[in-house]
């Protein structure tokens, strides 16, 4: 494995490591790091921190694709149909979801759904779910 490849993956472990994601500022300031060193040729410096910047950037992401933390534990009504073979656990089935109308929320289209004790659940079936409690 090349210096390089190791410099991206010493960046990304580091990010990995952290017990919270860097905030909006810190990512600019790594971005900025990035740039001053490939401005000056610095090839493993500019390896290590495109690693961590990027990572911060892609779980970053990530996280933005969940619901909001007011929405716990609250009762949403939900209208839609079941896109994938729904997967049994112990008690429960978990499949997506395709959101066709919601109560109060506006950019909602894909949930992944976990249904404890559910009747019989098969691809394609249409359902209006009330989530939360």
């Amino acid at each position: 494995m090349s210096a390089n490849s190791l410099a991206l993956l010493a960046g990304v472990i580091w990010i990995q490591q952290l017990s919270q994601l860097p905030e909006l500022w810190q990512i600019c300031v790594l971005l900025g790091a990035l740039l001053i060193s490939i401005m000056r040729k610095q090839g493993l410096l500019m390896w290590f921190y495109l690693g961590l910047s990027w990572t911060a950037i892609a779980a970053h992401w990530q996280l933005s694709h969940r619901l909001p933390a007011t929405w716990i534990k609250q009762d949403i009504e939900l209208q839609g149909y079941i896109l994938s073979l729904p997967q049994s656990g112990t008690h429960h089935q978990s499949f997506d979801f395709i959101v066709v109308t919601a109560q109060q929320i506006h950019n909602l289209q894909k949930l992944r759904l976990s249904w404890y004790d559910p009747p019989t659940l098969q691809a394609g079936q249409c359902w209006n779910i009330v989530t939360g409690k």
